[in-house]
C-alpha cells in the first residue's frame, strides 16, 4: 500500500459525504469469511497469513520508517528487528479501526477505491483482500480467537489422548534445544501475554543470538562432518598450493607478505585453518543469519569467507570492519572457481573423496542422501547376480542401472572436482557412463564450468530437498529419526498407522518450507509446534494397551542430550562447569575424558552419535551429578539471595522443625517453595503446592537432612564440609572467596541434604534426556 495521501485526498478517519465507495456494502453487511480449518489466534493469523502473504510482499516496501509512505500512519518494521511481529500487529489494528463512509480504510486503499499512491495492488475478492478483511473483523471482535493446543496444528490421531506441552513448557524446551539455554524474563513474559504468537517471537529473537548460530553449526557437523580437519594445519593441508597459492599466507615471504613473529604466526595459522575447516558451517550459518532462502547453501555463487579464508583464497576485493577478527564473514568469490555453496567447498570435496574408478559416485550418493531425501544404498537392498555378462553392467544390466540410472548424470555433474578438492575443467566426460545431469535433464552446454550450480538449482527446485532438510531438522530438534515404514513384528497395523501419519506430517511441513521460501526459522518453528516435539505423556497411562504403546514409543523424553547440550544445561542452569581442573576443558565435551564415552562424536573415526543409553552413560551420570551438587550447594551460599541460581529462597539456618521436633511452618514452606523453583529451573516442571511429586521431593530432602542431623548428634559425621565441596573458591573461575563470604561449616545438616537433593535433580531422566 504504497505512496502518501493525495492532494484532498481524506484522512483517516475523515467521514466521506455520499455512500459508500462502488456501493460496498458497510462492514457489518460484509459477508462472513470461511474460518481456516486449523485454529489460528489473532497473532497467529496476522504473522502467517496476513504479513507474510500480503503485507511484507506487496506493502512493506513503501510502508516502512525509510518507504515512500513514511508519512502516513501505517508505517511497519522490518520483521528481522526485535518485537517487529508484535509492533506490525499493532499498528494493523490501530489502523483497522478507521472507516471511511462506514466501510475499513484498510480496503479502500489497496484497491484504489480511495486513491492510492501505490495503484492498485489487490481486487475485491482475491485471496489478498478476503485476508485483509479477515484480520479486520477480528481485529474488531471484542473476544479475539483463542486455540487450546491440540487446535494450533492438524493433530495426526495417534495423538488422542497424549498430553503436550503448553507454550511455556514448549518455550523452555526450544530455547534450550536450540540455543543452549534456558528462557530470559522477556521471553517468559512474551509467551504469558501471547501464548503461540508470543512463543513464535521469542523464537525470531533466538534465532539472532550467538547460541543459535552455535547450535545451528553443531547441528549441520553432525551431518557433513567436516570438524575432522578442526586443530593444526589439516584443512590446510587439502588446498592444492597450484590451485590456491596464496593458502599459506601467513607464512610470509616475497609473495604473501612480510614475516610475522611467532606468536602471530601461530594465531594466523590457527584461525585460518579452523576457519578453513568450518568453511561449509559458517556458509549455512550466514546463509541462515542474513535471511536468506536455506536454498543458498548449495546455489551460491558465493561462499561466506571470513579475513582469514579471503586470504587463504587470495580474494582481496572485501572490506572488513576487522580484518582480524575471524567471527566477521561476507559473500566471497574465489578467482576462476564457479561457486555453488558448499558443494565447491574443499572441505566437503574432501570429506567425501571421490578416485579414478569411482569417478564422483560416491559424492552423487552422498548429495542425493543429504540434500534430496534419498538413500542410493536402500535402492539397492536386494542380491545381485555376481554371474552376470552384460557389458558395461551400470548401463547395461538392469541389476545395476536401477541405481547407476540416478546416480550417474550426478556424478558427471561433479567431473570438474578432482580428488583433492580442486577446480579442473574437463572438457570430456567418460563415455561409458550415463551423461551428466539430474533425473531426465541433462546439463545444458551452456552450463558445463558451472555444472555443480546447475545440479544445486535444479535439486532447490524438487521436493526432495524440502524432505531432507525437514529430515535433518527433526532429528536434531526431536532428538529422533523419522520413523521408516515397518514391514514385520508385532503390532504391524498400529505401527504402520504411526508411520504414515509422520509421513503426511513431514510432507505437510516440507510444503509449508517451501511455500514460505524455504525460510530455516519457519521450518524449525513448525517442528517446535508440531505434536512430535512437545509429546509429554499418556493422559491416563492405565489405559494404555500393548498396541496403543507400541504406536508410541518413539514419542516423548527418550533421547539422552547430547555431551555438548548436557555441558550447556550444567552451564545454563547451574551456573557451573564440570571439570576435574579450571584449567582443564569441560569434561563432557573433551575427548580425553567424556565426550566421545557419552555419545559423542570426533567427526573423523567416530561420526554416528550413540541414542541408546549403556551402562557407561549411567556411570557417568552418577558421577556428573554428585560432583556437580558437591561444587555447587555450598557455593550458592556465599552469594546474597538475589544473585543465587537455584537455590534463592532458603538459608543454611532453615530447617523444617525445631530441636523439639515441633515443626517450623515458614521454613518448611520455603523449602517446598525452592523445591517447586528447582523442579521448573532443572526438569521443566511446573509443581502444585498440594502435588504428589512436591511431597515426594519434600521426602527426599528431608530423609538426607534427618539422616545427617542424626550422624552429627551420633559423632559419625563432623560438622565441616568435606573439602572439595566447600564455598572456598568459585567453582567456574577457580578464583578464591573472601574470608568473611566463605562456606565450610553445616552444623544443622541443610547444606549436605540440599547437596543430596540437588544431586537427585540433576541425575534425574527429566534433567538428562531430551
Amino acid at each position: 500500500m504504497a505512496g502518501e495521501p493525495m492532494a484532498g485526498e481524506p484522512m483517516a478517519g475523515e467521514p466521506m459525504a455520499g455512500e459508500p465507495m462502488g456501493g460496498l456494502p458497510p462492514l457489518g453487511g460484509m459477508p462472513s469469511v470461511e474460518p481456516p480449518e486449523d485454529c489460528f489466534s489473532n497473532e497467529d493469523f496476522f504473522e502467517q497469513r496476513v504479513w507474510r502473504e500480503v503485507l511484507k510482499p506487496q506493502c512493506l516496501d513503501c510502508h516502512n520508517q525509510q518507504g515512500a509512505a513514511l508519512t502516513s500512519e501505517m508505517v511497519f518494521v522490518r520483521d528481522e528487528l526485535p518485537g517487529a511481529l508484535e509492533q506490525n500487529y499493532e499498528t494493523f489494528s490501530h489502523i483497522a479501526a478507521f472507516d471511511q463512509s462506514g466501510y475499513p480504510l484498510v480496503l479502500l486503499k489497496p484497491t484504489n477505491r480511495l486513491p492510492h499512491g501505490g495503484g492498485e495492488l489487490i481486487t475485491e475478492g482475491d485471496a489478498s483482500y478476503e485476508l485483509l478483511r479477515e484480520m479486520v473483523e477480528r481485529t474488531r471482535d471484542p473476544e479475539p480467537v483463542v486455540c487450546t493446543p491440540e487446535e494450533v496444528e492438524g493433530v495426526p490421531s495417534i495423538f488422542e489422548g497424549v498430553t503436550l506441552l503448553g507454550p511455556h513448557e514448549t518455550l523452555r524446551r526450544a530455547i534450550f534445544s536450540l540455543s543452549g539455554r534456558l528462557p530470559t524474563a522477556s521471553e517468559e513474559a512474551l509467551v504469558t501475554s501471547h501464548g503461540w504468537g508470543g512463543l513464535e517471537q521469542a523464537l525470531e529473537g533466538m534465532f539472532r543470538s550467538e547460541g543459535f548460530d552455535r547450535r545451528l553449526k553443531e547441528i549441520w557437523n553432525d551431518i557433513l562432518l567436516t570438524d575432522k580437519y578442526l586443530g593444526g594445519t589439516e584443512a590446510i593441508d587439502l588446498l592444492n598450493p597450484t590451485t590456491y597459492p596464496t593458502a599459506r599466507w601467513f607464512m610470509g615471504g616475497p609473495s604473501l607478505g612480510e614475516p610475522v613473529s611467532a606468536a602471530e604466526f601461530w594465531a594466523a595459522s590457527d584461525f585460518s585453518n579452523d576457519s578453513l575447516a568450518r568453511e561449509a558451517l559458517e556458509h549455512i550459518a550466514f546463509v541462515v543469519r542474513e535471511g536468506r532462502p536455506f536454498t543458498e547453501v548449495i546455489t551460491s555463487d558465493y561462499i561466506a569467507m571470513n579475513p582469514f579464508t579471503a586470504k587463504m583464497y587470495g580474494v582481496n576485493d572485501i572490506e572488513w570492519d576487522n580484518p582480524l577478527n575471524p567471527s566477521e564473514y561476507r559473500e566471497g568469490r574465489a578467482p576462476g572457481i564457479p561457486h555453488a555453496g558448499i558443494l565447491t567447498s574443499p572441505m566437503f570435496l574432501n570429506r567425501y573423496p571421490t578416485t579414478d574408478t569411482n569417478r564422483n559416485r560416491h559424492r552423487a550418493r552422498i548429495f542425493y542422501k543429504l540434500f534430496l531425501d534419498l538413500d542410493i544404498f536402500k535402492v539397492a537392498e536386494r542380491p545381485i547376480d555376481p554371474t552376470s555378462t552384460a557389458h558395461n553392467p551400470t548401463m547395461n544390466d538392469p541389476q545395476c542401472a536401477m541405481c547407476h540410472t540416478v546416480m550417474d548424470p550426478v556424478a558427471g555433474a561433479f567431473q570438474h572436482w578432482d580428488a583433492s578438492g580442486s577446480f579442473m575443467f574437463r572438457d570430456t566426460w567418460y563415455g561409458d557412463m550415463r551423461a551428466p545431469g539430474f533425473g531426465q535433464e541433462l546439463l545444458p552446454y551452456e552450463d558445463r564450468t558451472a555444472s555443480l550450480r546447475w545440479l544445486a538449482e535444479q535439486a532447490a527446485a524438487d521436493e526432495g530437498f524440502d524432505r531432507a532438510i525437514t529430515r535433518h531438522m527433526y532429528l536434531a530438534i526431536v532428538g529422533g529419526e523419522l520413523l521408516t515404514a515397518p514391514t514385520t513384528g508385532e503390532h504391524l497395523e498400529e505401527r504402520t498407522l504411526a508411520f504414515e501419519e509422520q509421513q503426511a506430517w513431514v510432507d505437510q511441513v516440507a510444503r509449508g518450507f517451501r511455500a514460505n521460501g524455504h525460510d530455516l526459522h519457519w521450518l524449525i518453528k513448525a517442528i517446535v509446534r508440531s505434536p512430535y516435539f512437545r509429546a509429554q505423556g499418556l493422559e491416563d497411562p492405565t489405559t494404555a494397551t500393548p498396541e496403543r504403546l507400541a504406536q508410541l514409543e518413539h514419542l516423548g523424553l527418550n533421547t539422552p542430550l547430547t555431551p555438548e547440550q548436557l555441558n550447556r544445561k550444567l552451564i545454563s542452569a547451574l551456573g557451573i562447569k564440570w571439570r576435574s581442573d579450571n584449567r582443564r576443558p569441560d569434561a563432557l565435551v573433551n575427548s580425553s575424558e567424556y565426550r566421545l564415552l557419552y555419545g559423542g562424536i570426533d567427526s573423523d573415526d567416530v561420526v554416528e552419535r550413540i541414542r541408546t543409553p549403556n551402562g557407561i552413560f549411567a556411570n557417568i551420570q552418577r558421577r556428573m551429578a554428585n560432583e556437580v551438587a558437591c561444587r555447587v550447594t555450598a557455593f550458592e551460599f556465599t552469594k546474597p539471595a538475589e544473585e543465587r541460581l537455584i537455590l534463592p529462597l532458603i538459608e543454611p539456618t532453615f530447617v523444617p522443625e525445631d530441636d523439639n521436633g515441633f515443626e517450623v511452618p515458614q521454613a518448611r514452606q520455603r523449602i517446598r517453595d525452592n523445591l517447586k523453583y528447582l523442579a521448573w529451573r532443572l526438569w521443566g516442571e511446573r509443581l502444585a503446592d498440594d502435588s504428589l511429586e512436591l511431597d515426594e521431593l519434600e521426602d527426599v530432602w528431608t530423609g538426607a537432612w534427618r539422616l545427617g542431623r542424626a550422624a552429627i548428634e551420633e559423632g559419625r559425621v563432623g560438622e565441616s564440609i568435606d573439602w572439595q565441596c566447600q564455598g572456598r573458591w568459585d567453582p567456574a573461575s577457580g578464583e578464591q572467596i573472601d574470608q568473611a563470604q566463605r562456606v565450610y561449616r553445616d552444623p544443622r545438616y541443610v547444606i549436605r541434604a540440599w547437596e543430596a537433593t540437588l544431586t537427585f535433580f540433576i541425575n534425574d531422566y527429566a534433567f538428562l534426556y531430551e
